[in-house]
């Protein structure tokens, strides 16, 4: 993630990368590691947690990073009971502290402390963006994930002529269900706005 964009929610995944981005140049990664909502009725030993933040590295150790938090799991993880097979729940028994330590030893890594992000937005982006490349990316909501034609609103055929007509561009489904249509350049803006106000 790269904050203030928080779509994904870093902190409800075993392992997340919040983005540090300084003066438009990526610095490195604060590495969250522990997350997960999911929990079985009536049984108390699961339970939903958000992941801890461990601390700040740099990019020429993401791979070894990551690599060392799916090993800890690999290790330590309960293979006795399925229900119970979460790295959050290696993190929660064993504590942030020997999380760090463990992935600092198997990543060969010293995390410096957490650098200050702060997260204010956590649906995706609609409308027209310009991406880090240069390139235009346009978010799209689509009501319950799904993509058809409906009386009013004939949305499936206009991508599906966006589609045809653009072969670069890249069609993308978000973490909520929505799509983004990226890689699109400026000058085909307007003929993309064209087509879908067209089907609407």
């Amino acid at each position: 993630m790269i904050p203030p964009v928080n779509d994904l929610d870093v902190f409800t995944n075993c392992l997340g990368l919040i983005a540090i981005v300084e003066n438009d140049q990526l610095v490195g990664y604060n590495l969250a590691v522990g997350g997960g909502m999911g929990r079985s009725h009536g049984n108390e030993q699961t339970f939903p947690r958000l992941a801890d933040v461990i601390g700040f590295f740099t990019p020429d150790k993401l791979v070894d990073v990551a690599k060392a938090v799916l090993t800890i799991h690999r290790d330590f993880g309960d293979r006795t009971d399925r229900k119970h097979a979460r790295l959050k729940y290696v993190v929660a028994e064993r504590g942030a502290d020997w999380t760090r330590a463990e992935i600092e030893k198997r990543a060969n890594v010293k995390f410096a402390p957490a650098k200050p992000c702060k997260f204010t937005t956590t649906s995706d982006l609609y409308g027209w963006r310009k991406a880090v490349d240069g390139s235009w990316f346009l978010g799209l909501f689509i009501q319950t994930g799904r993509v058809k034609d409906v009386e009013g609103c004939k949305l499936k055929t206009a991508l599906r002529q966006v589609a045809d007509k653009f072969s670069t561009l890249e069609f993308r489904l978000s973490a909520n269900q929505n799509l983004i249509l990226a890689n699109v350049a400026e000058n085909d803006k307007v003929a993309i706005n064209s087509i879908l106000a067209a089907t609407a």
